[in-house]
């Protein structure tokens, strides 16, 4: 069941012409809607800022393949409720925004939050990690599933944290099982409010342990296709980072 009435949390009303409905079958329709980008546009649009501490990081890179910088382990219980590949992308979230060498799981109060870390520049991240398949076996495009009551309250909670040393960011990972080990396509971050803005309809839906709860999957293709970012780039690069790096403290200005 689709309910094209409901609207993201910044007010964007979803289309109602059932072009994109987030059902598997109307969304293979839309990806291919949009031009993809200029392959002219330059890779620094999407350059790292000093946000990414461990870039190098990957899912699938064994951890003696890129020296002094261990994926960390979780110091609560993200490793018992997510699923591994989840946990991983996770334990990589932390490794890549992070230095610290143990990540800290969210409170089972706030599910919406997997993780939160801290780098070198001082800012508090409290993150959202994603992560799919790069291709399912019957050849459509792996996706990322929100929750609506999830995505809006982590919404809220960036919009109620006003001090510039707090950043609220969904972290994105794609991945190839070769071999039955999973292997980094390419990676992602960028803040919640420009995630909120390409996320439009919801299809109520009735989860094993939520009950009746609206939900959007959204393939990775289409989510760069949103954010304006080129597959090539996307693969190429190390993390695509579109934040706008560590908040300014006002001793800064």
């Amino acid at each position: 069941m689709t309910d094209t009435s409901v609207t993201n949390k910044s007010g964007n009303k979803p289309a109602t012409d059932g072009s994109d409905s987030g059902t598997a079958e109307s969304e293979t329709n839309r990806e291919h809607e949009e031009n993809p980008p200029s392959s002219k546009i330059c890779e620094s649009q999407f350059a790292q800022t000093e946000l990414i501490e461990t870039p190098k990081a990957r899912i699938g890179v064994y951890e003696d393949e890129w020296a002094n910088h261990k994926i960390p382990c979780c110091s609560g219980r993200g490793s018992e409720t997510a699923s591994s590949r989840g946990y991983n992308a996770e334990r990589l979230a932390s490794t890549v925004l992070g230095n610290e060498s143990l990540f800290t799981k969210y409170s089972p109060a706030e599910p919406y939050i997997d993780t939160y870390t801290s780098g070198s520049h001082g800012v508090g991240l409290y993150i959202e990690s994603k992560s799919c398949v790069n291709r399912y076996p019957s050849g459509s495009y792996g996706r990322f599933k929100f929750w609506r009551h999830h995505h809006d309250d982590l919404v809220e909670d960036a919009e109620w944290y006003t001090i510039p040393d707090v950043l609220h960011v969904y972290f994105f990972v794609v991945y190839e099982v070769i071999d039955e080990r999973a292997l980094e396509v390419g990676k992602l971050v960028a803040p919640v409010d420009q995630i909120d803005d390409i996320l439009d309809e919801w299809t109520l839906e009735n989860h094993e342990t939520m009950g009746p709860a609206y939900s959007r999957d959204m393939s990775w293709n289409l989510l760069l296709k949103r954010l304006g970012v080129p597959k090539g780039v996307f693969r190429d690069q190390r993390i695509i980072d579109l934040t706008n790096g560590p908040p300014r403290k006002s001793s800064d200005s």
